[in-house]
């Protein structure tokens, strides 16, 4: 198994030498790069006096090149396990991912390939290389009107299905209804979804459909399900033949057999039909049979809303080529300094992919040795490591058990001073009151205050004699060696050393004790001599 730095080392060097022959054919990227070599000696100074930003500028550009490369490859992976794709296929939805990229309409490249391979799902009778286009329209109208993203392709896959409308005429169709206000109840997409499949089994078409919930918001219904639930129970009821259905024409002075026959052969529409019944109550002028026949033929819609709202509903108030283009303003309403500058930052970006694509490349094929090295380590960690943790913690156990026996060492030394402390002041104590008394020892027949004071001093001696060899014996002590630092439990080498704390006092106790013992015999002589 190879060393793991020897991995990361060998990789390293092959990733220069890639780099290398990236930088030599970087002359190909926009134009190539000038040579400046021959640019004049004016050039020396400041060139040289710039080479630091130049670095500078070269490595960030190679960072942000190398950051969008791994964007946008992780973005390709992403739809291509959204949609089930190969590698491959992927691929080819690149350009859209960059297209919608750089339109900032999304916040990174990943958002981009999620807006599309949702739009792949909706719009599936759409070309791949129309999905973009698509796409960004979309985005631009659940952005400018605050819309769901899906909800926008939903509704325009539903008026593909239904009206046979291209992509960009649903879209219009949208954009063109949101810009007439007809969503102002918020029931727009709704609307669409529930109502174009009964417009289109009764024969309308887009155009019809948007004039009929246009018409019906206009003269006065609250939202456009309204108007298209009055075409829809209209739809049931000319269809299902009954009598109340016969009774209603009748009133109206129209016949149900040959609209039934109309309608069968083809003829007449469902919304041909709606458009006579239309005439023929604005002809009544019975207010009493226009609402029985009303009623008999669009049900409780005709009661709720009054046969003046009826009669306003028109089929061919809005045609197709008047809402032609109405995408396109999306994009100009929406356009802002700031957002010109963040597509602007977008396009350069999306320009070095070719150079961070290189050094993707590179990254993924020395990823698997890379790979190798971090497990290596990682298994030599898990080795080494634990047995490197317990050392040191051993270590810091002995550490602190050296320390407590020099805490209770200097402990015994103050315990043992004092005594000898008292007992040295206490000698002090006498040897001052003998030469207090010295004046007294030449007045004849005086009390003998001279043997007072050397019985004290002597008490005071012996007491002092008695306190010295216990003092002696309370620093007798073992000596404290505080351990070495060592790894896995093993003893550390002898560079290292071991802090030992060695309290050696006993022979400067002994000597100070044979001072005082010396001072004490001469005294005891003099006296002897001269008394």
């Amino acid at each position: 198994m190879s060393d793991p730095v020897e991995i990361i080392i060998k990789g390293k060097d092959q990733v220069s030498g890639v780099l290398g022959d990236i930088r030599k054919g970087l002359g190909g990227l926009g134009g190539g790069i000038p040579d400046i070599k021959g640019m004049g000696a004016a050039l020396a100074g400041p060139l040289t006096a710039g080479a630091g930003v130049a670095v500078a500028g070269v490595t960030a550009i190679g960072v942000a090149a190398f950051d969008v490369a791994q964007d946008f490859d992780q973005a390709t992976r992403q739809i291509q396990s959204q949609l089930g794709l190969t590698a491959e296929e992927a691929e080819a939805f690149k350009p859209a991912i960059e297209q919608l990229f750089t339109s900032a309409l999304v916040g990174s490249a990943a958002e981009g390939a999620d807006a599309i391979a949702q739009a792949r799902q909706q719009l599936r009778s759409l070309a791949d290389e129309d999905l973009a286009n698509a796409a960004t329209k979309a985005l631009q109208l659940s952005n400018v009107y605050g819309e769901d993203y899906a909800k926008v392709l939903n509704s325009v896959n539903t008026l593909q299905e239904q009206f046979g409308l291209s992509a960009d005429e649903a879209l219009n169709f949208i954009a063109g209804g949101f810009q007439r206000g007809l969503n102002a109840s918020g029931d727009f997409l709704d609307s669409i979804g529930e109502y174009s499949t009964q417009f289109a089994n009764g024969g309308a078409d887009a155009s019809q459909f948007f004039s009929v919930l246009e018409s019906g918001l206009q003269g006065g219904m609250l939202g456009t399900d309204k108007a298209a639930d009055l075409f829809k129970e209209f739809r049931l009821r000319i269809q299902d033949g009954s009598a109340a259905t016969q009774e209603g024409l009748a009133q109206l002075g129209l016949s149900w057999e040959e609209i039934n026959e109309g309608l069968s052969n083809g003829s007449l529409t469902v919304a041909d039909a709606f458009t006579l019944v239309q005439q023929a109550l604005a002809d009544t002028e019975d207010p009493t049979v226009r609402m029985q026949a009303g009623a008999a033929l669009m049900g409780s819609q005709f009661e709720d809303l009054g046969d003046a709202a009826v009669a306003g509903i028109s089929l061919a108030q809005t045609s197709m080529e008047d809402l032609a283009g109405a995408t396109d303003e999306l994009g100009a309403s929406a356009g802002s300094l700031g957002t010109d500058f963040e597509q602007m930052k977008r396009e350069l970006l999306v320009a070095l992919l070719p150079v961070g694509e290189e050094i993707l490349a590179v990254a993924k094929e020395y990823m698997p040795e890379l790979k190798e090295g971090a497990r290596v380590l990682a298994e030599w960690l898990g080795e080494h490591l634990p047995a490197a943790i317990d050392g040191l913690m051993q270590w810091w156990t002995d550490l602190n058990e050296g320390i407590w026996v020099v805490q209770q060492a200097l402990q015994g030394v103050r315990d043992a001073v004092k005594p000898v402390r008292d007992a040295f002041w206490e000698l002090m104590d006498q040897i001052g009151d003998l030469w207090d008394a010295l004046p007294d020892w030449l007045t004849p027949g005086s009390p003998t205050p001279l043997e007072i004071g050397l019985i004290g001093v002597d008490r005071a001696l012996e007491q002092l004699n008695h306190t010295l060899p216990a003092f002696e014996a309370g620093l007798m002590l073992d000596e404290p060696a505080l351990p070495g630092l060592g790894f896995g439990g093993a003893p550390a080498p002898p560079s290292v050393g071991a802090v030992t704390v060695v309290l050696n006092i006993a022979g400067t106790v002994t000597a100070e004790r044979d001072l005082i013992e010396t001072v004490r015999i001469g005294l005891e002589d003099w006296f002897r001599t001269n008394t």
